[in-house]
């Protein structure tokens, strides 16, 4: 399954995004986005109930991150009602991501060559990749474990297009309840939590692709920075 996050206000970015989806013959299926009014919002504190996120603290907080942040978990348990095998992939774009072309057939190369080993999550455009080689053909890096926390060394990963498996969805969500992040808090956004969690859990495997080798962010007009 393709999914595309989208406000459900932001019908011009959804009509590009289609577009571009529709030229290079890409069905996808739309997750609609949040925008949190304020920290009563029920959704929101669904999440905080269920262990996934820590109510905001005092002082300057950014409603557009954590709506953000809710959109992608709650889209993460909706692929573990979805998606029965643990191997089973989807893709996951926000709106203002922009395709290269033969974006499908290039990204079932990368896949084929892992194919057999641990996959949980793909990060399509990250900023910084980071980690061993494995595909020199591709660019495509196993993101490894660090033994000690360095933000220097983490990928910047961001969460505007990536593959992810069921068992990915699973880990990803585990992390959260063990780790609890303040999604308000605007050095803890859902991309920190995807890229702590792939140099800091034992059993992911996460990988990365060099950055905008198959897409690219557009943020000129960002819906979690207005809402922020």
């Amino acid at each position: 399954p393709v999914f595309v996050i989208n406000l459900p206000e932001s019908t011009e970015k959804l009509r590009r995004f289609r577009a571009q989806m529709e030229k290079q013959d890409i069905k996808c299926s739309v997750w609609p986005g949040l925008r949190i009014r304020n920290w009563n919002d029920p959704v929101y504190r669904k999440l905080i109930d269920q262990g996934l996120a820590r109510p905001p603290e005092e002082g300057t907080r950014e409603l557009g991150n954590a709506g953000v942040a809710a959109a992608h978990i709650m889209l993460w348990q909706h692929l573990l009602r979805l998606m029965t095998q643990p191997d089973e992939l989807a893709l996951v774009f926000e709106d203002d991501e922009q395709l290269r072309p033969h974006f499908m057939p290039r990204l079932n190369e990368v896949l084929q060559s892992v194919q057999g080993q641990p996959l949980d999550h793909i990060n399509i455009n990250p900023l910084r990749p980071t980690g061993r080689l494995v595909s020199k053909r591709f660019g495509l890096r196993k993101i490894e474990m660090l033994s000690y926390f360095d933000p220097k060394k983490m990928n910047n990963l961001w969460t505007s297009a990536y593959a992810i498996s069921r068992a990915g969805a699973e880990l990803l969500l585990q992390e959260l309840k063990q780790r609890q992040y303040d999604f308000s808090n605007p050095r803890t956004q859902i991309d920190y939590a995807v890229a702590y969690a792939a140099v800091s859990n034992r059993r992911g495997a996460f990988y990365s692709l060099p950055s905008q080798s198959l897409s690219h962010h557009d943020e000129l007009k960002s819906a979690r920075q207005d809402a922020n």
